[in-house]
This record gives structure tokens, sequence and C-alpha cells, in this order.
């Protein structure tokens, strides 16, 4: 059974217009590829997700035969995808909610060869008592915002 604030969260991420929607989902579909977000913390295998989505720009691009896309360019590709989890976890700040985005609680889905979009895996998510919250989040309550944003 999925957590109930997922979908607030995916609800308030879409409201916030076309560079955040989409960034979120409460749980992926079946047929997406899913990775956990521990993997990119090997250095071989955020080499090879950046080479993939490297070579998915050039085979997506219309250049001049022979020349090579810029690795530049598909590292700041990968990085701003890869930012959705800051996406959800200041969204879900934002309506007094704070989620573990740790490592060990995100999954990204594998778009396009890039980590496209965010899953998290928090099942009890914190309160704040300085920001009462609407979404139905029944974790533990800290009372102060800069608590909560210590533990985000």
């Amino acid at each position: 059974m999925l957590a109930a604030w997922r979908g607030p969260l995916v609800a308030q991420m879409d409201r916030l217009d076309r560079w955040v929607q989409g960034r979120f989902v409460a749980e992926p579909a079946p047929t997406d590829e899913v990775v956990p977000a521990s993997r990119y913390l090997d250095r071989e295998f955020l080499r090879d997700a950046i080479e993939r989505a490297r070579l998915a720009a050039a085979s997506a691009a219309t250049e001049v035969e022979g020349q090579d896309v810029d690795l530049r360019i598909a590292v700041s590709r990968f990085t701003r995808h890869y930012s959705c989890v800051s996406l959800a976890a200041l969204t879900a700040l934002a309506n007094g909610v704070g989620i573990d985005v740790s490592a060990e609680r995100c999954r990204y889905v594998i778009r396009a060869n890039l980590p496209f979009i965010a899953v998290l895996d928090d099942e009890e998510p914190l309160r704040c008592a300085e920001r009462p919250t609407a979404w139905p989040v029944h974790g533990r309550e800290v009372a102060t915002l800069r608590e909560l944003r210590e533990f985000v």
C-alpha cells in the first residue's frame, strides 16, 4: 500500500509548471526502468549513465557526420534531470512535510536514458507543528521548521 502523502505531492508538483510537472510519481509503471539512487554513488555506474545519456543525445541529434556531442552537454542535461529529488523535497517542505530523501530512500525512473522522474520510499515523513500540513501525513512531528529542514 502506498503512503497517502504521495498523491498530494504529485498533484502539487504538477501544478508548478512544465519544469516540475511529472518529475515525481507515486509509483513507477510496471514497464518503467527503475534504478535505486544509491547506484549513482558508484563512479563507474555514474560514468556509464552519463555516457548512456550522451549516446542517446548523439543519436537523436541532427549533427554533421563525424562530430561528437560535447560531454559537458550530456552532464548538464543529466544533472538537470537528476534534480527531481530536490524538487520533491522542497515542494514537500513548503507544505510542512519532511521527506527522507537519502539515497537509500530514492529511486529513479529512467526515460530517454535519463533519471527523469523520482520515486521516494519514505513511509512516514515528518510533520511540523510550526507549519501544519493538509497532506495525510501521520508520522512523527517536530516543533520547528528548522528541525524539519535539518531532517530533510
